[in-house]
C-alpha cells in the first residue's frame, strides 16, 4: 500500500486511484461505507462511471 500511496502522491493520482481499486478488489478487503463513499467521490473526480467503482469493489462494502 506504501506503493499505491508514492504513485498517487508523486507520480499520477488517477492511476494511484486505479491501483487502490485494483488491489482492494483482488485482494478482498472489506470496505466500510465510509470508505466506499470516499471513493465515489474520488472515481466521480476523474470522471468514472458509478458502474465501474460499483462492479469493482461495492460487493465488499460491510454495511450495517
Amino acid at each position: 500500500m506504501e506503493a499505491v500511496e508514492r504513485i498517487a502522491t508523486q507520480i499520477d493520482p488517477d492511476l494511484g486511484f486505479r491501483l487502490l481499486v485494483r488491489t482492494v478488489e483482488v485482494l478482498q478487503l472489506p470496505l466500510t461505507e465510509e470508505q466506499y463513499i470516499r471513493y465515489e467521490t474520488l472515481a466521480a473526480g476523474y470522471h468514472y462511471s458509478d458502474d465501474h467503482l460499483l462492479f469493482s469493489v461495492d460487493h465488499l462494502v460491510q454495511r450495517t
